[in-house]
């Protein structure tokens, strides 16, 4: 948890004649992280402190997510090289904001899509995800592509069916991001180096008071060795 170095205007929603009237702050006086804790039966409880006290490794899978943005963008194309992963990318989720940026007064839990035309994340320059090109257009309600790849995010993540987080009204008004799928890759790239490259065209050039916003999520693991309390990233 990394909160920002000067203020709190991003984290806060208020009415402008409000804010120009008062100072406005956030005191964290206690974070508690609440964490799950399985007890064993007897018997299996034996097997694991006998494991244990062989000092055995365990293998412990998890996903990682790394936040970045990228602002001062100009013209109708930008390439975006994200740093190399070792790990397997899953998800890269992108989302636009214009004039937003530390600005009490506006909201900065919306999105907008800045004149998008298309957006393609490249890995080791030969593999594509979408394969196809978007062809977005907000003013001609050409969005239901990227409202898909929106929902089915959530049974892609989490692997369970269900009703969507926002319907299609309001991810045209209030959320407008880019989840981009790219669990399913083949034998060629796995366990290798793998370089990321986000391609950008919008039909009209980037506004210079505009941000983008991206969050990549990889599959990594690491070995854990209770007896030594020593833990491994690979």
């Amino acid at each position: 948890m990394i909160r920002a170095n000067t203020n709190c205007n991003n984290a806060l929603l208020v009415d402008e004649t409000i804010a120009n009237a008062h100072t406005i702050t956030i005191n964290l006086s206690e974070i508690i992280w609440r964490m799950p804790q399985y007890k064993f039966s007897l018997t299996y409880e034996a097997e694991i402190n006998k494991e244990i006290s062989s000092s055995i490794e365990y293998e412990m899978y998890y996903r990682h997510w790394m936040y970045i943005e990228k602002s001062s963008i100009t013209g109708k194309t930008f390439t975006w090289d994200i740093p190399t992963s070792y790990y397997k990318p899953r998800y890269v989720i992108i989302g636009f904001q214009k004039n937003k940026n530390d600005k009490i007064s506006t909201d900065n839990g919306q999105f907008d899509l800045c004149n998008l035309e298309n957006v393609q994340v490249h890995l080791n320059n030969n593999i594509y995800y979408p394969n196809n090109r978007l062809n977005i257009s907000l003013a001609e309600n050409k969005c239901t592509q990227i409202y898909n790849m929106f929902k089915n995010f959530k049974y892609s993540y989490y692997g369970k069916e269900g009703k969507p987080l926002v319907d299609y009204n309001d991810f045209l008004n209030k959320y407008l991001i880019i989840v981009i799928d790219c669990s399913k890759q083949s034998d060629v790239i796995k366990g290798s180096t793998i370089n990321i490259k986000i391609n950008f065209q919008w039909w009209d050039s980037f506004a210079v008071d505009s941000v983008i916003h991206c969050l990549v999520i990889t599959s990594d693991r690491a070995r854990y060795n209770p007896l030594k309390n020593t833990v491994v990233v690979h």
